[in-house]
């Protein structure tokens, strides 16, 4: 019997990940996964099959049909539960007691999203940091700004990106 994997592209590299949710440490430690040389087989972006690469090569199309990422480690997107998508641009700003800050940083970055060839720029440049830093899934706050809020939208299904958020009402 011949075992096909029907792929587009496939990945040669060390890979980590967890196989399946687990409820304490140890479960993580059991259900932790490291491949120090194998085979990510992808079919337009959805992983098809991870195998050592002794199993792996038999698979490729031809001996040379895979991205060479050997002496790089690939593990699964991290996921971020809480950003603030209007504070971007002021990450580092200097810290004062919480109304303060809110008045002097967060309020006048934030009316700028009202303009939305503004808020479509920083969308971009927002999922560019989380892609660059390896966050595939979040949890957005957004802006009192409807229109902030559908770019933010675009932005994300544009980059196929998965995000949690919605529009904040105006009071």
């Amino acid at each position: 019997m011949t075992i096909t994997v029907n792929y587009t592209q496939a990945l040669r590299s060390q890979f980590f990940d967890i196989t399946q949710i687990g409820t304490s440490k140890d479960d993580l430690l059991a259900n932790s996964r490291h491949h120090e040389d194998a085979l990510l087989f992808l079919d337009g972006g959805t992983v098809v099959a991870l195998l050592p690469w002794g199993e792996g090569c038999k698979y490729l199309h031809n001996e040379n049909d895979y991205i060479d990422y050997r002496g790089k480690l690939i593990i699964p997107g991290f996921i971020d539960t809480h950003l603030h998508y209007p504070q971007t641009e002021m990450v580092g700003a200097y810290g004062e007691q919480l109304l303060e800050w809110l008045h002097t940083y967060t309020f006048p970055v934030e009316s700028q999203y009202k303009d939305r060839s503004y808020a479509a720029k920083m969308s971009a440049f927002f999922f560019s940091q989380l892609l660059s830093n390896g966050t595939t899934t979040a949890l957005v706050f957004g802006t009192v700004h409807p229109q902030s809020v559908d770019v933010l939208f675009s932005a994300a299904e544009h980059l196929s990106m998965r995000i949690i958020a919605g529009k904040v009402m105006c009071a």
